[in-house]
């Protein structure tokens, strides 16, 4: 579970870094 959360929250990084700056998510 801890890998998961910590996979989601990397994730959340991820998007609001790319809204700042390029709109680029890898699904």
């Amino acid at each position: 579970m801890d890998t998961k959360k910590s996979d989601l929250n990397s994730l959340i990084k991820k998007m609001k870094v790319d809204q700042d700056g390029l709109i680029e998510i890898d699904l």
